[in-house]
């Protein structure tokens, strides 16, 4: 059932908001905590699939439970590890295949390059298609942005399921989820970037800046007040920085899952899909293509 960007972002900012908005600050910077260390997390692949299970379980305990704990949103990660682990390999090579695809053709014109005259133009043919494939990789991955959710619901699916289920889901909502990325990069990745950015202007214009004026008389005194004014905005910059991500930038990008979890619980497939093929039967039957569990069947002792 889709209900829209507006009803999603609305619910999902209501929902996250209440229950951070409840915490002591003990619980809350714990919370930034667990949403850094997600961050950095998902960037690794060992660790990776740990954290989106426990991404969905936060979402989960939000939603449905309005509250959380950070512990036990690693519930359940042992089971599904490897299969997430799997999924995202899968992933992984899916991309890595497209980008080398695409690549191929600048490849050739680099060892066609022989004249200075064709050389720029191979880097230039290089380059757009570098940027194509990633482009290209980008827009597929939004069909596996639920893998993590039907993972963190059913343990009991194979790892192709993860990665089917999300796909066939993803049909019409990827538009929204985009949507929300591009919100949640505005507010919690751009910013901050800029924050970051205003330290390191500090640090290498601000102080330079007043040491120019120095003279031989007051040289020591200048180069002083240089240090002292740099160090003292690099502080409130990055006090500013440290406030605003526990308060504005940790939430919204739980916002951000909580998001896609509401999303994917109006619309994703949990169940487990077999591959079927017809039977030689006038009537309409079918058989699974691939081995499937063997149901139990009891034993007669008196026989």
């Amino acid at each position: 059932m889709n209900r829209g960007f507006g009803y999603y972002f609305k619910k999902s900012s209501d929902l996250v908001s209440f229950v951070h908005g409840k915490q002591k600050l003990k619980d809350k910077l714990l919370f930034a905590v667990y949403v850094f260390a997600s961050m950095i997390g998902k960037l690794f692949f060992l660790t990776r699939p740990l954290f989106l299970v426990a991404d969905q379980n936060m979402a989960n305990m939000i939603v449905n439970g309005h509250s959380f704990s950070i512990l036990k949103a690693f519930e359940g990660t042992k089971e599904r590890y490897f299969k997430v682990a799997f999924s995202e390999l899968v992933t992984g090579l899916i991309y890595f295949t497209i980008i080398l695809l695409m690549l191929i053709p600048g490849g050739l014109l680099f060892l066609n390059a022989i004249s200075m005259q064709t050389f720029p133009f191979a880097v230039i043919v290089s380059v757009l298609l570098l940027i194509a494939s990633i482009i290209t990789c980008l827009a597929l991955s939004y069909n596996f942005r639920f893998v993590s959710y039907v993972a963190a619901k059913n343990k009991e699916l194979d790892f192709s399921d993860y990665l089917y289920n999300s796909r066939v889901s993803a049909r019409g909502l990827k538009g929204m989820i985009f949507g929300n990325d591009v919100v949640t990069f505005l507010l919690a990745g751009l910013i901050p970037l800029l924050l970051i950015g205003l330290i390191a202007l500090i640090g290498f214009v601000v102080g330079p800046l007043i040491s120019s004026t120095a003279t031989m008389s007051n040289y020591e005194e200048t180069l002083l007040l240089a240090r002292v004014v740099t160090i003292v905005l690099t502080l409130i910059v990055l006090t500013a920085l440290v406030l605003l991500y526990i308060n504005v930038f940790a939430p919204r990008l739980m916002k951000s899952v909580v998001f896609t979890y509401l999303i994917a619980e109006d619309n994703v497939k949990t169940s487990r899909s077999i591959v079927v093929k017809r039977k030689s039967s006038n009537k309409v039957e079918y058989e699974p293509l691939f081995d499937q569990p063997i149901k139990n069947e009891a034993v007669d002792l008196n026989k």
